[in-house]
């Protein structure tokens, strides 16, 4: 039996294909959310997590195996079922499609009865899916803990051990171990209200790349003692989907910066050549042997995230040189 409840989104730019296919599914009871293009189709599945999306491949601004690919990277909606509905029958296209991730490949002129089954069948499986959904935000949020929560929890802990087992006698390493705490604290009040906003996806849609960027660099300027020049020279955003993954990658690479660098300034500049886009962050702190940090765990977040957009960082630090991030996706 159809859950009449559920939500499908259908990203078309044909009117209509479009307007046929949401009188079959409104007349089948469901709801039914349309966008003419890829792009403003991820922007409602970002905003509205549709329970079902049927696209079409070839559509201006974003086609459906990128729109596919951005939803399949998007941890909320990796897990949405993706129905494509393409004129292209070619065995290319359809292997292609199920290769990336599409649950069903159905073709045009589509059979009416056929596209209602396969809709009721991808969601027969919702509970499994809701299941899955929550278990990523889960491990999202565990990741999220350790990874800074965590860490900034035990840095200020360590101070705090110093101060009691050095009592007063020695002022200056009291100042010191005092400053680190404070710092710390900042830093940790940070990383929480990020917590807590949870992705910055919303804010992606609704302000723009620069604006979401220029407001968490603004945060850093306010609550830590760094002095951060910011320098966003782009002249067009990166794709939606990477965004999502460049903005908490640049948080952690500042926030390892104002706890472990030692850093009284940080420079980061935005640039982009054609369709390469390139990020670079460098401080003057007092640098690591980057291949240590690299094998005892360090940083390996880092990398996993800038794979996950097909991008790349490199790190150049050697002790008492400060460091150099490069991201380029």
């Amino acid at each position: 039996m159809k859950d009449k409840k559920s939500t499908i989104l259908i990203v078309e730019d044909e009117p209509k294909i479009r307007e046929t296919i949401q009188d079959l599914l409104e007349c089948s009871g469901y709801t039914v959310m349309t966008a003419d293009d890829g792009e403003s189709g991820f922007f409602k599945v970002v905003k509205h997590q549709p329970d079902l999306i049927i696209s079409d491949l070839m559509m201006p601004k974003m086609n459906g195996y990128e729109l596919l690919e951005a939803v399949r990277s998007f941890g909320k909606s990796k897990f949405i079922p993706f129905i494509i509905l393409s004129a292209k029958s070619h065995s290319q296209n359809i292997r292609e499609g199920l290769k990336m991730g599409a649950d069903d490949y159905l073709m045009k002129p589509f059979d009416h009865k056929e596209l209602l089954e396969s809709i009721q069948y991808r969601l027969s499986h919702q509970d499994e899916l809701v299941q899955s959904i929550k278990k990523l935000e889960a491990d999202r949020m565990k990741m999220d803990i350790h990874d800074n929560v965590q860490q900034t929890v035990v840095s200020l802990k360590m101070n705090l051990e110093r101060i009691m087992e050095n009592g007063e006698e020695d002022w200056s390493l009291l100042s010191q171990n005092l400053y680190n705490i404070k710092n710390g604290l900042d830093v940790a009040f940070l990383q929480i209200r990020n917590l807590l906003d949870g992705n910055a996806a919303q804010d992606l849609m609704v302000n723009g790349f620069k604006v979401t960027l220029d407001k968490m660099i603004n945060n850093f300027d306010q609550f830590t003692p760094i002095e951060i020049s910011y320098n966003y020279s782009m002249t067009n955003e990166p794709h939606l989907a990477k965004c999502i993954e460049l903005i908490p990658i640049i948080s952690e690479i500042i926030t390892n910066v104002v706890k472990h660098s030692k850093a009284t300034a940080v420079s980061i500049n935005l640039s982009q050549l054609g369709e390469i886009y390139s990020i670079e962050i460098n401080d003057n702190g007092i640098g690591f042997v980057v291949n240590e940090v690299l094998s005892n765990g360090g940083l390996k977040n880092l990398y996993y995230r800038m794979e996950k957009i097909n991008g790349t960082i490199d790190i150049e630090s050697r002790p008492g040189n400060g460091t150099k991030y490069q991201l380029t996706v």
